[in-house]
């Protein structure tokens, strides 16, 4: 059995000032054509791409000096755009109605307003854009330049060694996006390979993830990952955050600007820590049980300072990061439900609140099987994604089952 595996590498290009002025004019005329159709899209409350293609293309054709190939890719992603704000605005206000059933709704409905991009990052598909794996040089579709017929810029491209093995010939080019930060053109380039999956067997092993707070990842191996030090870390950047905020000077928004990204970098790096370490402990043919993290947010019920602990990382980074470096070893992930995982007992089946006695305590009221209460969850979702996986349908206790 075969699957595409897909990764995205991260190129700077070397730019001459003439190449970087062109690149910078088609980069803005590209962003206007995206702000146009964005805004075309909701004031007709248009959201299919074959309509605002109709709607718009021509327009844009006679108002800009975009080749077809980026208008065709403006409004594309101007559609994602738009059909992401309407399912936005759909759930804001499925909520306000059901606050306004309970009293609670004592502020104006506010829903998501317009896309609108200051500096949008270009789109190439096939044939807007070629690498040379040779040469190391890009060749990019620009705005068409005024006595000339040619529009495409052949740029050097930087490639770190890191990246050098996505570069061989077994890996394709699907699609690329030229990003612009910091002074400096990037190319995020989409490379896909095709590899043989090995299918589980017997001998194979399904192992269950919980995430928490405390600890990254628990899994039922058993093994724990994420230190003190990260959470530490991560505590402290919010505190220091949320006092930047509440100054809202100028200066302090300068450095809430540098703290963000500092905080979404050290978050990708222990997230990718943790993948690496449990990726690399199984075997292919694995399979790796995780919790569906969809509305996570709503579903989540305790304290205000649970809530905001829990929205305070990227579980779903995390869980991202697992999926693709599973994937590349041939180890199956399973997303699972995992209602009650942290209250049922992994030995006897017994579900009851009162079984977690802490954070880190579970002790069954019905059998006495004790254990730390995240290996206890890791051990229910393992099971969960094993009946999954052979087609079983898992049964999740009623609300009227629950005893309190």
């Amino acid at each position: 059995m075969n699957m595409i595996v897909t990764r995205t590498i991260r190129l700077q290009l070397k730019t001459t000032p003439e190449q970087a002025a062109l690149l910078r004019h088609t980069m803005e005329e590209y962003t206007r054509s995206f702000n146009e159709v964005c805004h075309v899209a909701d004031a007709e409350k248009v959201s299919n791409g074959v309509e605002l293609h109709t709607l718009t293309y021509a327009t844009q054709r006679a108002t800009t000096h975009l080749p077809s190939q980026l208008i065709c890719a403006a409004r594309v992603k101007a559609t994602e755009a738009i059909k992401s704000v309407v399912t936005r605005r759909k759930k804001q206000e499925k909520k306000y109605q059901a606050l306004q059933k309970q009293g609670k709704a004592t502020k104006p409905l506010k829903l998501a307003c317009t896309p609108h991009s200051a500096l949008c990052a270009i789109r190439y598909d096939a044939r807007s854009f070629r690498f040379d794996r040779l040469t190391r040089t890009v060749s990019l579709v620009h705005v068409q330049q005024e006595g000339k017929r040619r529009n495409r810029a052949l740029v050097s491209v930087k490639v770190p060694a890191y990246y050098e093995h996505y570069l061989m010939p077994q890996w394709n080019q699907e699609s690329a996006d030229l990003l612009y930060r910091h002074g400096s053109f990037w190319l995020h380039l989409v490379v896909s390979c095709e590899q043989t999956t090995t299918l589980p067997t017997a001998e194979n092993k399904t192992i269950g993830i919980d995430l928490g707070i405390n600890r990254l990842a628990v899994t039922s191996q058993p093994r724990f990952f994420g230190s003190k030090h990260t959470k530490e870390t991560n505590n402290r950047y919010f505190r220091l955050r949320r006092s930047l905020q509440a100054k809202g000077t100028k200066s302090a928004k300068r450095h809430l600007k540098k703290v963000s990204g500092k905080l979404k970098r050290f978050q990708a790096d222990a997230n990718h820590r943790v993948a690496k370490q449990i990726v690399s402990s199984l075997n292919p043919g694995d399979s790796i049980g995780m919790e569906n993290l969809t509305d996570i947010g709503e579903r989540v019920k305790g304290r205000r300072k649970q809530r905001r602990a829990m929205s305070n990382w990227s579980f779903a980074q995390l869980q991202s990061f697992l999926a693709y470096k599973a994937a590349y070893c041939s180890i199956n992930v399973v997303c699972v439900d995992a209602r009650y995982s942290s209250q049922a007992c992994s030995r006897c089946g017994h579900i009851d609140k009162r079984n977690r006695l802490s954070q880190s305590e579970f002790s069954c009221r019905q059998c006495g099987y004790s254990n730390n209460a995240d290996q206890n969850a890791a051990y229910n979702l393992a099971r969960r994604a094993m009946s999954a996986m052979s087609g079983q349908t898992v049964k999740l206790p009623l609300v009227s089952d629950f005893r309190v």
